[in-house]
């Protein structure tokens, strides 16, 4: 059974395993026998409980609750917040029983930040089952719930016990869901290193289209040890850990904008074009770079209409970004290949510049 290590030295109680395993809830099921002895409480959506639930559960052969939420953004929100706070206090959960978070995407973060603010905490375990829910997080744990059209808003730092990876999970998805998973493994590796990137355009097609590729395996691992790399340096976004916010102060203005009827993956993308053309107007990132990486961006958006917000509401919403300081709006920038550099920038007419540049390279 392979594994990465999430050693955080500075708080080495937060530390926690990544296994990938064939066989998910065995493995869950010997974790709670040797560290909890109560209650089992398991949250999913109603993919999950579609696509997969009942598929993997056979093996796990301890008694548990379940939750099961409605899918998608615009439900990451304090309604259910609250629903799934209240079968915690139902249950009278405590720190000897374990959440365990079977999801797509939003229920992950859910349950994390429910699991930070009941009773103080309590303990978790994150089973993710798309590619998203694998490569972007995995490794973070920046919790959090939407609120008031604002994307993470509230939110705190939590770290899972264990997070299981089972690639069988892959074989339950749709194609859109297939292609969920694809900027989020193109950003680790600009962020990471040239020879990263080239092995990313190289093979994406290959993995891009065959689920069952062993590339797409060997691809998985190396994204996410990228993440516990940085966040192994920088548990609470002091420094190196703003680099993963590459491409997010954008995306999620524009995200927020479509009412997430933009599909979380086709923003991200969108969002690194801006911020790419932007760190260019800024004589960080060379012409040739900027080129070679929104080129091969777009190649795969193509196809996708976005819709062209008004300026003034896209720079509101990236005004009340979390990342921001003071008054001015916070952006992690590509510099070159494993090259980074936060910036805040207040100047409105260079942002607007940008965004239309923006608007005629999409077009």
């Amino acid at each position: 059974m392979e594994k990465i290590y999430v050693n955080l030295k500075k708080n080495i109680d937060n530390s926690y395993e990544i296994l990938f395993t064939e066989n998910v809830w065995w493995k869950l099921s010997n974790f709670l026998k040797e560290k909890w002895k109560e209650r089992t409480c398991i949250i999913m959506d109603e993919n999950v409980k579609k696509y997969c639930f009942d598929k993997f559960i056979k093996n796990f052969d301890l008694s548990y609750d379940v939750l099961i939420l409605a899918s998608g953004e615009q439900n990451k929100n304090t309604e259910n917040l609250f629903k799934i706070i209240d079968k915690f206090n139902e249950l009278n959960l405590n720190r000897n029983d374990i959440v365990v978070a079977l999801w797509w995407w939003v229920i992950g973060d859910m349950v994390g930040f429910a699991s930070a603010i009941y009773k103080r905490w309590i303990n978790f375990v994150q089973v993710p089952t798309t590619l998203l829910s694998m490569f972007d997080s995995s490794v973070w744990w920046k919790t959090a719930i939407d609120y008031g059209n604002i994307k993470n808003l509230i939110w705190a730092f939590k770290q899972p016990q264990l997070v299981l990876i089972n690639y069988n999970f892959l074989e339950t998805l749709e194609k859109r869901e297939v292609l969920s998973w694809y900027f989020e493994g193109l950003k680790h590796s600009l962020i990471d290193s040239k020879e990263h990137w080239e092995f990313y355009k190289k093979n994406a097609e290959l993995f891009f289209e065959n689920i069952k590729s062993p590339l797409l395996t060997k691809v998985i691992k190396k994204s996410i040890q990228v993440k516990a790399n940085i966040i192994m340096q920088d548990e609470t976004e002091q420094w190196i850990r703003k680099f993963l916010n590459y491409g997010h102060t954008f995306w999620h203005a524009i995200e927020s904008l479509s009412n997430y009827k933009l599909p979380h993956w086709v923003a991200v993308a969108f969002g690194m074009i801006y911020e790419n053309l932007l760190s260019s107007n800024l004589w960080k990132l060379d012409i040739k770079t900027l080129y070679e990486v929104n080129n091969f961006i777009l190649e795969k958006v193509k196809d996708f209409k976005i819709e062209f917000f008004d300026f003034e509401n896209i720079l509101q919403k990236m005004k009340k970004d979390k990342k921001n300081s003071w008054n001015a709006i916070t952006f992690s920038l590509l510099v070159d290949f494993g090259n980074m550099e936060t910036i805040s920038i207040n100047e409105k007419d260079l942002l607007e510049k940008v965004y239309k540049d923006f608007n005629s390279f999409v077009k």
